[in-house]
Formats: C-alpha cells, sequence, structure tokens
C-alpha cells in the first residue's frame, strides 16, 4: 500500500516513538511494580513471623501483670491502661476467649501494621526502595518484633509513632486543612491508646 506524502512524516514520527518511548516507559512500570511487590512480600513475613506460635510461650511475668488488669479487674485495666487499649482487650478476650494468643493478637496486628505503615511512608516521601529497606528492617529488629509478640503497650506505640511522624511531617512541608485535619485525627487516636504520643505531639506542635 502507498503511502501519501502528507501522512508519511507521520507515520515515520509515530514508529520513532514507539521504538524509543516504549523501554523507558516498560522501565518505569517495573521500577513502580518491583518496589510494591517486594513489600507487600516483607509485610506477608512480618505477618508470618508475628503471627505464628503467637500462644507459645505461657505468658512472662510481666506479660502476666497487665494481663490480670484485663481478666480478673475490668476497672483496674480502664484506669491503668489506655482507653482504647483497654477496651479493645476487653472486648477481644469477651468475644474470643482469655488466651495467650488473644491477649497477645492486639501487639501483633500493631507491630504489623507499624511494618506496613514504614513501608507506605519511606516509599511515598523518600524512595521506593528505601521502603523496602526500611519495611525489612522493621520486621526483623529485635525490639518490634519483641513488642510484637508480646501483652503490652510497646508495638502500638511504635505504631503510632509512625503514623504521627508521616501526618505531622506533611503538615510542616505542606501545609494545607486537609493534612492539618489528618493529624489531629491521627494525634487524637494516639492519645486514647498510648500515653507516650503527647511527647510527640508535642515535639510536632512548635513547627505547624
Amino acid at each position: 500500500m502507498s503511502i501519501s506524502p502528507l501522512t508519511a512524516p507521520l507515520r515515520q514520527a509515530t514508529e520513532t516513538f514507539h521504538e524509543q518511548g516504549a523501554a523507558p516507559a516498560t522501565n518505569v512500570l517495573l521500577r513502580f511494580q518491583a518496589p510494591i511487590t517486594l513489600g507487600l512480600l516483607i509485610i506477608a513475613i512480618a505477618a508470618a513471623v508475628r503471627l505464628t506460635q503467637l500462644g507459645q510461650p505461657s505468658l512472662t511475668a510481666h506479660e502476666a501483670h497487665q494481663a490480670n488488669w484485663v481478666i480478673q479487674d475490668r476497672t483496674e485495666a480502664m484506669r491503668s491502661l489506655p482507653p482504647l487499649v483497654g477496651w479493645m482487650h476487653q472486648t477481644s478476650t469477651a468475644f474470643l476467649g482469655k488466651t495467650e494468643f488473644v491477649l497477645r493478637l492486639p501487639s501483633a496486628l500493631a507491630g504489623l501494621l507499624c511494618v506496613a505503615l514504614v513501608f507506605e511512608f519511606c516509599r511515598r516521601r523518600i524512595d521506593p526502595l528505601a521502603g523496602v529497606l526500611a519495611a525489612g528492617i522493621a520486621t526483623v529488629h529485635p525490639v518490634l518484633l519483641t513488642t510484637s509478640r508480646s501483652v503490652g503497650l510497646g508495638s502500638i506505640e511504635a505504631m503510632f509513632a509512625v503514623a504521627l511522624l508521616w501526618s505531622g511531617r506533611d503538615v510542616v512541608a505542606e501545609p494545607s486543612r486537609r493534612r492539618m485535619a489528618t493529624f489531629t485525627a491521627v494525634a487524637m487516636l494516639a492519645l486514647a491508646c498510648t500515653f507516650t504520643s503527647v511527647l510527640l505531639i508535642a515535639a510536632w506542635l512548635p513547627l505547624m
């Protein structure tokens, strides 16, 4: 088929675009998908190491001390634990039973969410590969791993520390009503779940 002299330059330009532009587009797609795939794999590993045999071994003396508040004395639990944490333990043990697995489950879920937040924060605000590396470190970090598999507030505090870091950083970097509302919501939820969140919130306020 003959090509009109008027359409020949357009055909040539289109072919050149496909030849030169397809490879960069494919590279960009691969660069975007690979870190997300690796991040999801790391989060799956984090779930496995935190939830596998969560009911073993028996509670330590420190865990038993906090568990007694939940199991035996509801008033003491609500007085000694942050409001939402005390309510969460009371609800989970009422429906799922008072076992080691159930008592440690809130910490394990908070630890898993902490890894996911670390990955997303670093991926979006630093670099995709930095998110993969940071999530990998958070998955196997001894302190984060231990608190994720024990009764206590350590894992919940770590999760809210990352959430406050992310939301606070966004407000300082580019203030807006929506970002300030997000930070306020995270701060209120953190105060209802941890006592140490007030220190992180106080550190951000002078910068806003």
